[in-house]
């Protein structure tokens, strides 16, 4: 088998965290041993060098593509040249954009100029949220998808979306494929139970994780806790909220508004590294977002053995089944997750049957599988 060379393109990469970040990691990691080696070219993040070596043996190039509108046209006079210089030094084979964001105006120019198979992913936010985009980048986009040899969507939900959005464009069809995400089984397991076990009795400790935007959510899970403080017959509920964004001081303002700081902590935001301490010592998981793409969260929780309360959205439904893994609720629905959340806690007996099946159902979804599908998948293209 000959090795091959793929080239990701995320919007953004570590440091900067983030589920796209997460994915992209993750594959450069396992394809190696597919011999399929993988450079990374993104957006520039704070004090990150503009090039270093990945801890996979690839080579990470960032470019400040974010330019004004205004400005795309200059900026990409400028950045061809590298990113043609990143393709020919790094005997590049294939690229692969990952998010409908600016790289799509990016891409398209690099097309124009440099005959090479692309593949798209689409993640959820880019496509759910594809109407909030300016028309100049819906059109870019469609035009990217339009020109992909394969578009890969990490739910069936969000492939549908996709579809529905290209008829209403009146743009050809991609060829989609749908390739879930995945998640580092071994290390997290480990991690998880190698933290320190909490004590018996107390509050129940609720989870949730995640960038803190409108979209995740967790305006609609302050409200569920505001409903059910009152209730008497269940322990007093700890809630932790681990994640920062543009919603963080609203959030909180709610919170203080609603008399809720007793119960609700914010942790702001969180390495990935750190995250298995807080599945470890949480009780259940609640993933209250209005759409989600997928959901690695709700894999995290899985593998942790968490019981999970989550939106019935996006690709959510194709991970959890109600009653087997937890809970799902209409999203945008605070009395109805408060509901949900309610019969968890009264469900305690229960919480052993969704631990074992959480973690036995969560291994289908290990990199390691999913990996193999992504090489065989970018190897076909290139027959």
């Amino acid at each position: 088998m000959s090795s091959l060379n793929l080239l990701m393109w995320p919007n953004f990469f570590f440091p900067k965290t983030g589920g796209v970040a997460t994915v992209v990691y993750n594959l450069a990691h396992q394809l190696r041993y597919y011999d399929i080696h993988t450079s990374v070219v993104t957006e520039t993040f704070r004090d990150a060098p503009a090039m270093e070596r990945g801890s996979w043996g690839g080579a990470v190039f960032r470019i400040p593509f974010m330019v004004p509108e205004a400005e795309l046209g200059d900026a990409a006079n400028r950045y061809m040249s590298p990113l043609r210089r990143i393709i020919v030094d790094e005997s590049i084979d294939l690229v692969h954009v990952h998010l409908l964001d600016i790289q799509g105006y990016y891409a398209n120019v690099l097309l124009k100029e440099v005959k090479i198979p692309l593949v798209v992913s689409i993640h959820g936010s880019d496509i759910f949220h594809f109407h909030r985009k300016n028309r100049f980048l819906q059109e870019q986009a469609i035009s990217l998808l339009e020109k992909a040899q394969l578009v890969i969507s990490c739910s069936a939900a969000l492939a549908q979306e996709l579809e529905a959005i290209m008829a209403d464009a009146r743009a050809s069809n991609p060829n989609i494929a749908v390739i879930p995400n995945g998640i580092n089984i071994s290390c997290l397991s480990y991690a998880v139970e190698s933290a320190a076990r909490p004590r018996p009795g107390g509050p129940i400790r609720v989870l949730g994780i995640g960038r803190l935007d409108w979209v995740k959510g967790f305006d609609i899970l302050v409200q569920a806790v505001y409903l059910i403080k009152e209730e008497r017959t269940i322990p007093k509920l700890a809630v932790q909220i681990v994640g920062d964004g543009e919603e963080r001081e609203p959030l909180q303002r709610m919170v203080q508004e609603l008399g809720l700081v007793d119960c609700i902590g914010f942790n702001g935001e969180c390495p990935n590294d750190l995250i298995p301490r807080f599945l470890q010592t949480a009780d259940m998981l609640v993933v209250p977002s209005r759409t989600e793409g997928f959901g690695i969260v709700v894999l995290e929780g899985m593998c942790a053995g968490l019981p999970i309360v989550a939106s019935a959205t996006g690709g959510i439904p194709e991970i959890i089944t109600h009653g087997r893994h937890g809970w799902l609720v209409p999203p945008e629905n605070p009395r109805a997750l408060a509901e949900a959340l309610l019969s968890a806690i009264r469900d305690r007996a229960r919480w052993p049957d969704y631990a074992m099946q959480n973690r036995n159902d969560v291994r289908r979804y290990d990199w390691r599988h999913i990996s193999a599908r992504y090489a065989k998948t970018y190897r076909d293209l290139l027959v």
